[in-house]
């Protein structure tokens, strides 16, 4: 499964999730969906602007740990047929 680290990021940094928004120009909204990993998808320019504005490069925001497969259910399915025609 793909995690991004936002919120963890943020922590280390000690900054808030309204103050990134301020920094960025992203609403708000956006980087609370982005911390608590409530999109099944990321836009490169967000992960570009928050990675300039924090000084951090793009890949310490994302974190994939192959043990733990992704909730979506029609992922599942996929991976789990690609796995049996191959």
């Amino acid at each position: 499964m793909i995690r991004i680290r936002l919120l963890d990021v943020l922590e280390e940094k000690e900054i808030s999730q309204r103050k990134l928004a301020r920094m960025t120009g992203l609403r708000p909204a956006t980087i609370g969906e982005i911390c608590k990993n409530n999109r099944s998808f990321i836009y490169l320019y967000h992960l570009d602007v928050i990675s300039r504005v924090l000084d951090i490069h793009p890949h310490d925001l994302i974190e994939y740990d192959l043990s733990k497969p992704h909730p979506n259910v029609y992922n599942d399915k996929v991976l789990f047929k690609k796995k049996n025609e191959g």
